[in-house]
C-alpha cells in the first residue's frame, strides 16, 4: 500500500509542478493586461467620475448652495474611505487572481495580443472618455429622477407619520 501511494505522489509531483507553472505565466499575463488596460487609472477615473455625479446629485436638489456644499463634503469623506479600502494597491492583487482564474493562458494571450496593437491601445486611451460620457448620460438621467425621489421618500415619511398619529391613543 505504501509503495502503490509512493507512485502516485511521485506521479503526481510533475502534474503538479506544470500546473504550478501554468498559474504563475498565467498570473504574469493577467498582471500585463491589468497594465496594458490601464486598470489603475481607470480606478481613479470612476472615483473622479462618481464625485462628479455627486455634485450634479446635489445640484438637482433643492438645497442651498451651503448645502449641497456641505452634502458633496461629506459624501466625499466617504467615498475617501471606500477608495482607501479600494485603492490600486488593496486591489491590484486580487484583480491578478480573478483575470487568472477567470481567462484561460490561450484566452489571456489573445487578450495580450489584441490590447498589444494599434486597435486595443486606442481602446484603452478612448475608455476614460467613453465613461466619462457614459457617466454623464447617467447623471443626467439621475438629476432628473432625484426630484421624483425626494417626492417619494417625502411621502413616504408622511403616510408613516400619519399611520403613528392615527395608532397613537387621544
Amino acid at each position: 500500500m505504501k509503495r502503490h501511494l509512493l507512485v502516485a505522489v511521485v506521479l503526481l509531483l510533475p502534474s503538479v509542478a506544470l500546473a504550478s507553472e501554468s498559474t504563475a505565466i498565467k498570473r504574469s499575463m493577467a498582471e500585463e493586461l491589468l497594465t496594458l488596460t490601464d486598470s489603475e487609472n481607470a480606478l481613479s477615473s470612476v472615483r473622479d467620475q462618481m464625485i462628479k455625479m455627486l455634485e450634479g446629485q446635489a445640484k438637482a436638489m433643492d438645497l442651498s448652495e451651503e448645502e449641497q456644499a456641505s452634502m458633496v463634503k461629506r459624501q466625499q469623506k466617504m467615498f475617501d474611505l471606500v477608495f482607501e479600502e479600494l485603492s490600486w494597491k488593496n486591489l491590484k492583487k486580487d484583480y491578478i487572481d480573478i483575470y487568472a482564474a477567470v481567462y484561460t493562458q490561450e484566452e489571456l494571450s489573445g487578450l495580450l495580443t489584441f490590447f498589444r496593437s494599434p486597435i486595443g491601445q486606442s481602446f484603452t486611451k478612448k475608455s476614460p472618455e467613453l465613461m466619462a460620457r457614459m457617466m454623464e448620460v447617467v447623471q443626467k438621467r439621475t438629476q432628473r429622477l432625484t426630484p421624483r425621489l425626494m417626492a417619494l421618500i417625502e411621502d413616504e415619511e408622511a403616510e408613516a407619520d400619519k399611520e403613528e398619529e392615527e395608532g397613537e391613543p387621544e
